[in-house]
């Protein structure tokens, strides 16, 4: 009985949820298209604002701690938070971005996600309890625009800052696929939550995950499910690890 208390509480949080992805309608894909043709090693996607480009339209990665220019052999996709662009972008950075709109919320999109969740899913409760969130249509969109505009069999690894985010699992295991020999890399960049079951080796985890210290390989290895040849200590540069 005491439960039912806090069923207000739950109801508002799925319906913020629910209500959310109304504002998931235009993500759009920004670049130089005659760089998506050319045949690099590795593809690394990661997040970006404003301060992570240089005057030259480099960009910095605040995770990775490396300047694209310094890498020609790397297609950089930056999903921007600020929706920034710089005029000068430099030739082998993409940007995902947010299209400039005076209504964000649109409910056309999102009734029409609701209802094509419900056929999708043949009005399986489980199933669309599962699939009509916020983060998973964050990782249907993210991952429909870079199959779309991407050739993945242009490289033969991609990497990516790891936080075990729904996107990225789906993202890895779309592109693997497509390419079954495409190296997933994962790096973690942070330290892991005191409850870190965001983290458990399932489908979609990278082949190899990059860690700062023996202490998280230990947790990995002994507590989260992942075999000892799937993570691995961080070199001096993330990009090196092949």
């Amino acid at each position: 009985d005491e439960g039912w208390k806090f069923f207000p509480k739950y109801l508002k949080v799925i319906l913020k949820n629910f209500l959310g992805i109304g504002f998931l309608n235009d993500y759009t894909f920004q670049g130089n298209n005659l760089t998506l043709k050319e045949k690099r090693d590795t593809l690394v996607i990661s997040w970006a604002y404003k301060n992570n480009f240089n005057p030259d339209g480099s960009f910095t990665d605040t995770y990775l701690k490396e300047n694209s220019k310094n890498h020609q052999n790397i297609l950089w996709v930056a999903i921007s938070l600020d929706n920034y662009v710089p005029e000068n972008l430099h030739k082998n950075v993409v940007i995902i971005k947010r299209k400039k709109r005076y209504l964000r919320f649109s409910m056309i999109f999102l009734l029409k996600t609701f209802f094509g969740s419900l056929i999708q899913n043949k009005f399986s409760l489980k199933k669309i309890a599962h699939y009509l969130s916020s983060n998973s249509i964050i990782a249907f969109k993210i991952n429909k625009i870079i199959t779309k505009k991407i050739n993945i069999d242009n490289f033969s690894k991609i990497l990516l800052p790891y936080e075990a985010q729904p996107f990225q699992n789906y993202l890895f295991d779309c592109l693997k696929k497509q390419k079954k020999n495409l190296k997933t890399i994962g790096y973690l960049h942070a330290v892991l939550p005191s409850v870190p079951i965001n983290y458990l080796n399932r489908n979609g985890a990278p082949d190899l995950l990059l860690v700062h210290g023996q202490g998280q390989k230990d947790i990995l290895n002994e507590l989260l499910g992942w075999p000892q040849n799937k993570t691995k200590l961080r070199q001096t540069q993330v990009v090196a690890f092949s």
